[in-house]
């Protein structure tokens, strides 16, 4: 019933009221605290966990311009400057992850809504990095199934973002 209700749509008091009443794991998911160690691009970060073991992280949902790898030497259009935006705005901060249903995906990366601030905060749009990258205009929305329950949010922040011709936008016909 929690899945459902949650399930990406329940207003901030809401979610505060689950939290409350659940506890924060029940309305959240279990979090992962860490400190982002090196950004490798504009949605994939290196997170060194607690007991110190380092982790790949894939923000979910999002998709930004490539600018590593194959592409280093011909990167995507807005590729650098989202991978600029997400080191300065995530390395070396305590970062909290959050598992949507997926572990991992299919490089060993693990999948998580990456939130800079507590999600019982219940300002999503600016405390989970996932939702400020499409907002900003750093990234496209990606589903990626099961991986779902922020995608209708996401999506309205995306399409605000090209209205505003933010980031990434300004250069879409």
């Amino acid at each position: 019933m929690l899945g459902v209700f949650y399930g990406g749509q329940a207003s901030g008091l809401h979610r505060e009221l689950l939290a409350a009443l659940l506890g924060m794991e029940a309305a959240y998911g279990p979090l992962e605290t860490g400190v982002v160690a090196r950004v490798v691009d504009g949605d994939t970060i290196l997170v060194r966990l607690g007991g110190g073991e380092e982790v790949r992280v894939r923000l979910i949902g999002v998709d930004t311009p490539e600018s590593v790898g194959r592409y280093a030497s011909d990167p995507e259009p807005y590729g650098k400057e989202a991978a600029a935006f997400t080191r300065e705005r995530l390395e070396g901060r305590v970062v909290h992850l959050e598992k949507d249903v997926s572990d991992t995906d299919r490089y060993g990366r693990l999948l998580r809504y990456v939130w800079t601030g507590k999600p019982e905060s219940g300002d999503w749009e600016e405390d989970m990095f996932n939702a400020v990258l499409v907002k900003e205009g750093y990234a496209r929305v990606a589903t990626f199934p099961p991986d779902v329950k922020m995608a209708d949010r996401f999506l309205e922040l995306e399409r605000t973002a090209r209205k505003g011709d933010k980031g990434l936008w300004a250069f879409e016909p």
